[in-house]
């Protein structure tokens, strides 16, 4: 049985269980799906025990979504020992304020900015003019980046900044699927 697979059949079985999954091969698509599936909290290898007992605290705190059907963010979802909670203004497209949870870090803020070419390469990308005005998109496309980042470096961009300025292979996937008709 495959690791998602394995998830499910827990969650059958006892649906309040908490688990905590590891792989060495995953990405955030994986752990989106894990997630889905109801892991309450996705790490990557090789980590280290203070991020592995970090994700278990959470899980065991109960700091896990609380919604149904397709996972759509990751407030409140431990992503590779961090956990990310939007704050501040979220009515703009261009900057974004998440709140980072972390072993090392304890809550540290970062900013995700979207300069203007980028937002123009994404709306080229999706062929929809309307996503100007969608700021659900915008916000859930900068948490998606933030949580790419995450995901690859395993701590938070230095001085509370990430300026997302490629349109990288995870992030077209990720448009290509949140705007499929």
């Amino acid at each position: 049985m495959e690791g998602l697979e394995v998830l499910r059949a827990m969650k059958k079985i006892q649906g309040d269980a908490k688990i905590v999954m590891a792989t060495a091969f995953g990405t955030v698509d994986l752990a989106r799906e894990a997630m889905e599936a109801g892991s309450n909290g996705f790490l990557r290898k090789p980590f280290t025990t203070e991020v592995l007992r970090a994700a278990v605290a959470m899980a065991l705190d109960g700091q896990t979504p609380q919604m149904g059907g397709e996972v759509d963010r990751f407030d409140g979802v431990s992503v590779n020992g961090f956990r990310l909670e939007s704050v501040g203004n979220q009515n703009v497209i261009s900057r974004h304020e998440f709140r980072i949870h972390g072993v090392r870090i304890g809550p540290s803020r970062c900013v995700v900015e979207l300069p203007p070419y980028f937002i123009e390469l994404v709306k080229a990308r999706s062929d929809r003019e309307n996503l100007q005005s969608d700021t659900h998109f915008w916000r859930w496309l900068s948490e998606e980046s933030l949580a790419n980042y995450l995901w690859q470096n395993a701590a938070p961009p230095e001085e509370g900044l990430l300026v997302v300025d490629e349109l990288t292979s995870n992030l077209t996937r990720w448009i290509d699927v949140v705007l499929a008709p």
